[in-house]
């Protein structure tokens, strides 16, 4: 048995944070460390995280100033004596089974990293029932890197996910960048020899009106556009035959951002290239066969009216928002 390291970053989740380390704590699998990086939260997250310490000694507790996600798994990194590491968010829950079932994939398949299911939660508890059958699919490190661009089986998430600590030797987050799962998980799955996938559902993501994936605005986006780019580059350069996968991620991306910022004389700038983006990789996503069909049609769409296209992505996103916000309100 091989000791496991979880990292959690903790940033003004007080509300949260207890349901998520009542769930880490109950793990069926005992071999483990829980990191706990505070990231100058300025609610009563810190002093919440030392009284779990004190009640666990397998918790750890590491206090810093503020310097964003990528920077506290960084040092979460850094601070971890475990031979494999895993990433949870302090607003979410995971499974009692959850550090067993991906600790079995990577025993059983020889892989250096593991990957299961997720199911995103509005409110009460999740259905961990699992009953429908389970898909196990084994992949390279490339493959996996091409299949996470084409959004198939993986998400650029770094949770829900076991990996070696070896990888991260070599790869990390960039630090003090937003939107940095976008920018390092392909680069995360391009390192291992062997990527295993398990689609039990045992990490469950809370859709909080307050969650990261709600805070928008163009400074993020800004930087998510620039990470969509980098990966383009990388790709291109390391991998040129998976280019075309590269380019489908870019165009996802493109049009998540065009539904979470409005049409307006403010925007102009900022939604130019993206636009720009739109038109440069369309011809490449319509020709490609593992293309997501959604993004096949958007991308003949686009050709129509990219202006159009966003305006029903706007309509998409706000209605996805008010059904959460609608849903909190009455818990």
């Amino acid at each position: 048995m091989s000791k496991i390291s979880i990292i959690i970053p903790v940033y003004n989740t007080e509300k949260y944070i207890d349901e998520c380390l009542s769930s880490c704590i109950n793990q069926t699998y005992k071999d483990y460390e829980i990191i706990l990086v505070d990231d100058g939260s300025n609610d009563n997250s810190g002093v919440i995280c030392d009284d779990w310490s004190k009640k666990d000694d397998r918790i750890k507790v590491f206090h810093y100033e503020n310097a964003g996600a990528a920077t506290a798994r960084n040092r979460g990194i850094d601070r971890a004596t475990g031979d494999y590491v895993c990433f949870i968010d302090s607003d979410d829950r995971i499974a009692n089974n959850y550090l067993e079932y991906l600790y079995s994939l990577i025993s059983n398949h020889t892989a250096d990293i593991a990957v299961c299911g997720h199911t995103d939660v509005l409110d009460g508890t999740p259905d961990s029932t699992n009953d429908e059958k389970e898909d196990i699919v084994e992949f390279t490190g490339e493959e996996a890197m091409e299949s996470l661009l084409y959004q198939k089986y993986f998400i650029s998430a770094p949770w829900g996910a076991l990996s070696s600590k070896i990888i991260w030797d070599t790869v990390r987050f960039p630090d003090g960048r937003r939107v940095e799962d976008v920018a390092t998980i392909y680069k995360e799955y391009a390192a291992a020899k062997k990527v295993v996938y398990g689609s039990k559902k045992l990490y469950y993501r809370y859709l909080w009106p307050d969650s990261t994936i709600y805070t928008t605005f163009i400074e993020k986006n800004s930087e998510y556009q620039k990470h969509l780019s980098d990966m383009v580059a990388y790709v291109k350069q390391q991998y040129p035959e998976r280019v075309n996968s590269a380019y489908h991620r870019q165009f996802s991306g493109c049009f998540q951002i065009l539904s979470e910022t409005s049409k307006s004389k403010e925007n102009a700038y900022f939604l130019k290239p993206v636009y720009g983006d739109i038109r440069k990789i369309r011809k490449y996503v319509i020709k490609d066969r593992k293309a997501r069909i959604k993004n096949r049609v958007a991308a003949l769409l686009s050709y129509v009216s990219i202006d159009l296209l966003h305006a029903l992505l706007r309509v998409y996103y706000r209605i996805h928002l008010k059904r959460v916000v609608n849903q909190k309100k009455t818990k």
